[in-house]
């Protein structure tokens, strides 16, 4: 697009996927105001897309997610006086479920109910209450795919032995997004004058079950499987024990309590009318042609 790029980097972080991309890297995180500084200096669009998922507790969380923003606001507002666009990428997470049936809206009340959730919610608030002073957008993804991300790879790999796991007694309806209309919505709420000071879920245009999102990975890969029902009280049993293992090995498990918890909410929909409307957002990649090539991407990785 023409934009000349700045990227804050972790010191042990892996540049590899990133080799031949005109980059300028400033070497730090978001305890690193020196680093902060430097990555804010005279920047024109600032996407705020750090933040840690999993965490041993709730201060880890927001320390990164809600203590980490506010620095990094802070650098921004002093080193960049001509900024266009400050945008945060949120999460589904900060607003919560739906009550009811219906897909959520932005409009409706932010209900969290991980600490993951709440610490980006709090991060949200940050970014909010500065508009007076920055030019700023927030952007909830719900759960992201695609070719380089491993978050979604165990539902393929298990898919892949033949299992289909559903939790609770009752469907479980979700949102996803690909990584390519993610960063297409990304762009539009960096660009779009209409995005000031708005909250927008970006997410493909349709819901699923969680069993049609099993069944689509199921072909994308190529294999047969069958539905495992799991109860809630087994879940939450695994899941306990998974944090007991973390907490004496030094460690957080992908599976927790608070992802156990996620797995039994009912409706995890979210409604784009709102980027449709005012960002003339819309999704591109249904999730049976983005899961087919994340299964590719997977089996050259030698992972499937």
């Amino acid at each position: 697009r023409g934009y000349r790029v700045r990227a804050l980097i972790r010191p042990k972080a892996d540049r590899s996927r990133l080799d031949g991309l005109d980059i300028e890297w400033v070497v730090g995180d978001l305890d690193d105001v020196h680093a902060l500084h430097a990555g804010a200096q005279g920047a024109q669009y600032v996407i705020h897309n750090a933040g840690r998922v999993r965490a041993p507790n709730a201060h880890a969380y927001h320390h990164a997610n809600c203590i980490g923003t506010i620095k990094l606001l802070d650098a921004v507002e002093e080193k960049a006086p001509n900024l266009r666009r400050f945008v945060y990428i949120s999460s589904q997470a900060a607003g919560g479920p739906s009550p009811d049936a219906r897909p959520k809206t932005e409009e409706d009340a932010n209900i969290p109910h991980t600490p993951y959730g709440v610490s980006k919610l709090a991060g949200e608030v940050a970014v909010m209450n500065r508009s007076n002073a920055l030019p700023v957008v927030t952007v909830r993804p719900p759960a992201v795919y695609g070719p380089e991300d491993t978050a979604i790879l165990a539902m393929f790999q298990t898919v892949s032995w033949h299992l289909k796991p559903l939790f609770g007694p009752q469907p479980q309806m979700l949102s996803i997004v690909h990584v390519q209309d993610l960063v297409r919505g990304i762009m539009l709420a960096l660009e779009c004058e209409a995005s000031n000071g708005q909250i927008f879920f970006i997410a493909e245009n349709r819901q699923y079950t969680l069993a049609e999102l099993q069944d689509l990975i199921q072909t994308a890969v190529g294999t047969w499987a069958f539905y495992l029902r799991v109860p809630r009280w087994l879940l939450m049993t695994i899941a306990a024990t998974s944090d007991l293992i973390g907490k004496a090995f030094g460690f957080t498990p992908r599976l927790n309590r608070d992802k156990a918890r996620d797995f039994l909410i009912r409706n995890w929909k979210c409604s784009t009318e709102k980027a449709s409307r005012l960002l003339g957002y819309r999704s591109t990649m249904p999730f049976a042609d983005g899961a087919r090539m994340t299964a590719e991407w997977y089996r050259t990785k030698g992972w499937l």
